[in-house]
């Protein structure tokens, strides 16, 4: 039974004044527990709908987000490791910092209070290249490594508590009686 058959056959029940006098009080008890089955029904799958619609695209979103920053940590970390150890000059120097700053935004953050932004940021450039907005913490920036994957294993939980309340809804229909 789906939603818009449970609202049809909700709607097309009698109001509570309506009822005969006739009715028995184990009849009467059947139809208004119909009537609270259905509304608590269709109330569970309305809910656990929403969440799913909600949490899904950033689902998606901070997955990608996150596939991007393991795959930029490896090349951050493989381009520092190929660097020279002393840089002879001030733009080597500058490189490497920033190299290093990158690896940091992505395994913590980065508190920018006293920091001296280098010149070359590898960070921005692979964010452009993936098509996100540059700038740390900037439009685009979804938070280091550590909290986008604590971000995204929470919506994941929500997403398959929601996932789990339609299952047991779905269960609980199929093996509900519809009344003649």
């Amino acid at each position: 039974m789906t939603v818009v058959e449970m609202q049809a056959e909700l709607a097309a029940m009698l109001d509570p004044q309506d009822i005969p006098r006739s009715w028995t009080p184990r009849e009467l008890e059947a139809y208004e527990t119909r009537r609270r089955t259905l509304q608590s029904y269709i109330r569970i799958i309305q809910n656990a709908t929403a969440k799913l619609a909600e949490h899904e695209p950033e689902i998606a979103a901070l997955t990608l987000w996150r596939d991007h920053m393991v795959a930029w940590r490896q090349t951050l970390g493989d381009r520092l490791l190929a660097s020279p150890q002393r840089p002879g000059t001030r733009a080597a120097e500058d490189i490497v910092l920033g190299l290093k700053l990158s690896i940091q935004a992505i395994d913590r953050n980065l508190d920018w209070d006293g920091v001296v932004m280098p010149t070359h940021f590898p960070l921005h450039e692979l964010m452009r290249q993936a098509g996100y907005e540059t700038g740390y913490p900037g439009p685009s920036w979804r938070g280091c490594l550590p909290a986008a994957e604590r971000r995204l294993a929470e919506l994941q939980k929500r997403r398959d508590d929601a996932q789990h309340q339609l299952a047991q809804v779905t269960a609980a229909i199929a093996t509900t009686p519809t009344p003649v």
